[in-house]
Formats: structure tokens, sequence, C-alpha cells
């Protein structure tokens, strides 16, 4: 396992930050349709086999139904190519491997699967039980995950996904599929996580998502079916070269006294593209209800298009419910600062954009996905780093005033004290 995820990262790691993957967690590999649990001497147990299904238009509308409050293209969102598939994970079987090993209920799924298609994972959990699954898609283009979790009353779960999936050309697509592979459909270069959680009486259900390279999307779509369940949703995304990247985040609350919040940051540059869209349902009769939810969005240039749609639709009385989005560029005024402090403009851009990310990415529970998103994150913001030339005209017209402009070289001493004090520490 060492040896493949060094071979899909894209930059160079040593062996102790890999190692970190296999700690305290049990590992789980998805490859060609089959899953298996990975010992700790490195041999592979048979757990379960994908089936082959075909899915129908009502299976992807408990995903995405139809709208009427937002036109959105649901009847295309989601890929109807490739080999579709299902298998469920068996949590008791998975239970007694840890108390065999004496660790926590910790599952670090990789997920390499080679043929386009969609895999669909199903999660049962117990009365009172708990998990923490992470998730690290290398698998080729065009290959959707979607997670089914059926949470029973006071069970928890918490789902990290990270892709480090290159999407290549539709053409380089097609010529990279084995010759025995039998595509359906029209095939597009695409993928994602989509979740889908049913949550009963004091369930807590909680979910990151983070992509940094390839266009994607990522979904959820979370019901509250009884009185105390609780969700919270968390997704980040970095997209350029002209790619494009879409979340939706779906809270249905069903019942009283239940809460929920979402949360997405995202970063767009170099023509491309990024979409929020943001549901909170509250139905009749879920008084006592607490539904939030934000969006943030950073363009780093004329050409990056952001859009962000966050909705509220409420039923009922006597409850808490608010939304916050912002779309804008970076701020010339803090740029400034940063290069007045010794920084070059391209490094001042760039800890920017990472620290605008970073807090959806410190949500991830396991220590190794964690550091992974950072680095990732690090990666491609060198990998793409800007130049002065990227400003607009009015952004350098801006940081040439505030050059000649002698309020803004007054720094209080409130502001020099604390600033002495990080760089001493």
């Amino acid at each position: 396992m060492l040896e493949l995820l060094r071979d899909k990262l894209p930059f160079a790691v040593d062996d102790h930050f890999l190692s970190e993957a296999v700690q305290d967690c049990l590992l789980l590999y998805l490859h060609e349709a089959d899953l298996y649990y990975l010992q700790p001497d490195g041999q592979q147990v048979a757990l379960a086999t994908a089936e082959t299904f075909t899915p129908s238009a009502s299976f992807y509308n408990r995903y995405n139904p139809p709208q009427v409050e937002l036109k959105t293209k649901s009847k295309s969102r989601y890929p109807f190519n490739g080999i579709h598939r299902q298998l469920t994970v068996d949590l008791v079987k998975l239970a007694d491997i840890c108390q065999r090993y004496s660790s926590d209920r910790k599952l670090f799924l990789l997920v390499d699967e080679q043929i386009p298609g969609n895999t669909v994972i199903h999660f049962n959990l117990m009365p009172e039980e708990q998990w923490q699954i992470s998730c690290l898609n290398i698998a080729s283009n065009s290959h959707c995950l979607y997670f089914e979790c059926d949470l029973a009353r006071q069970s928890k779960l918490h789902i990290d996904c990270l892709s480090l999936t290159t999407l290549h050309s539709l053409k380089v697509l097609k010529e990279s599929l084995p010759a025995t592979a039998v595509v359906s459909g029209s095939l597009r270069a695409e993928q994602g996580f989509v979740i889908y959680a049913d949550l009963a009486k004091d369930a807590v259900f909680t979910s990151t998502s983070c992509n940094f390279k390839a266009s994607s999307l990522n979904d959820a779509v979370i019901h509250l079916n009884d009185e105390g369940a609780e969700a919270e949703a968390y997704a980040a995304m970095f997209v350029n070269n002209k790619d494009s990247q879409s979340t939706h985040l779906e809270i249905r609350h069903h019942a009283p006294h239940t809460t929920s919040f979402m949360l997405c940051n995202g970063v767009i540059q170099a023509a491309s593209t990024g979409e929020f869209v943001g549901r909170g349902y509250i139905d009749k009769a879920a008084h006592g209800t607490n539904c939030r939810q934000e969006s943030r969005f950073l363009t780093l240039d004329k050409t990056a298009k952001a859009k962000t749609y966050p909705l509220l639709i409420i039923d009922e009385y006597d409850v808490v419910a608010g939304h916050a989005t912002s779309v804008g560029q970076l701020n010339p005024e803090a740029l400034y600062y940063m290069q007045s402090r010794g920084l070059t403009a391209d490094l001042a851009k760039k800890l920017m954009t990472r620290g605008f990310l970073i807090p959806v990415v410190d949500h991830f529970k396991q220590p190794f996905l964690q550091k992974l998103g950072v680095r990732l994150l690090e990666w491609q913001t060198d990998f793409t780093a800007d130049s002065d030339a990227d400003l607009t005209e009015e952004e350098l017209a801006q940081l040439e005033n505030l050059a000649h402009s002698d309020s803004q070289h007054r720094i209080t001493g409130n502001e020099d004290r604390i600033l002495t004090s990080k760089d001493t520490n």
C-alpha cells in the first residue's frame, strides 16, 4: 500500500510520512470491485465483492431530487456511464477485527478502481455504535463513489473524503480503458464523492470532503429523521486550469430539536468555475431546529467564476436558521501589508490561499489524511504560482496607491507587539 501511495502522490514524501497512514486504523483496499482488508503483515484478506446493477433515474433522484426553488441541471448532474456496482461493508466483522487488534473503530479506505463507473458503498450502524471512515480516492477519472449510511439510535459516524485523481481529457480516458471494459451510456471525464445519510434519534453524522486537483462533484444529502439528530458537512475546493468543481450540500430536518451546520470554502483561478449550493429544509412540526450554513469563495483573477446559492426552506416557527456567503478577490491591503513584512507577492498570495482552505482540511479526523491534504494544497499552490502580472489593473492601482500612502505605514503599538510576539515564537 505504501508503494502504491508513493507512486500516486504528485510530490515526494519520506517513509515516516507514509507510515502514518497505517497507524491506529484498519486498512481497506477497494480494487477491481473487490474489497480487501490489509493485515499488519501486508497480506490481503477478501471481505466482499461488489455486485453490478443497472441504476434507474429514481436511484439518482434520492441524491439530487428535482428542485423547484433552483433551476440546476439535475438531470445531467450525476454520471450514468461506465459500470455501476454496489457493496455493503460488514461492520460487525470489522468490529471483530478491531477487537482482535485492540484498535479503535477507524477505517482507512483506499480506492483504486481503474474502470469508469459508479461504486455504491453501504454502511449500516447499530445503536450506540461509533465509526470513523477516511477515504482516499486514487481511482481513474470518471469514477464516482456513493456512500449510503444508515445511522441507528445514538450512533455516530464521521466520513473524510480526499481525492488524488488527476483527470485527463475524454480522449485519453477512452484510450486508457482496458479492452475488456464494457462502457454503457455517455462517457464523461469526472469523479467525486456523494453521501446519503439517514439519522435516527440522537444520531450524529459529520463529513468532510476536499478536492484540490480535478474537476469533480462533492455532494451530501442528509435526513434528520428523529429528535436530537445532528449533522455537519464541510467541503473545500481549489479549482484551476479551466476545471470546474461543484458542491451541493442538503440537510433536511424532519423532526424537532435537530441541529445542522454546513460550510464550503473555495479558491478559483485560471478560467475555472466553482459552485456551491446549500439547501436547508425545515419541515412542519420540526420546531426547536437549528440550521446554519456558510460559504466563502476567493477568486484569484478576472477569468475565475464562483457561484453560490444559499437556500433555506422553512415551514415551521420557533426555529433558528441562518446563512452567510461571500465572493471576492484577494484583499489588496492585506497583500501590501504582508509584503511590507518582507514577503514576496507570490508567497503572500499562496499563504492567503492556503489559509483560506486549511480550516476545512483541519476537520479531517485521520491525521495522515489531514497532513496529506495540507501537503497537496501546498503543492498545488506552488505548482500554479501567480505573479504580479496576474493581478487586475484595479488591484495594481490600489497596491500602488497604498505604497505611497503614509497612513498605511503607521502600525499601532498593539499590532507591532502582536507581530513581535509571533515572530519570536
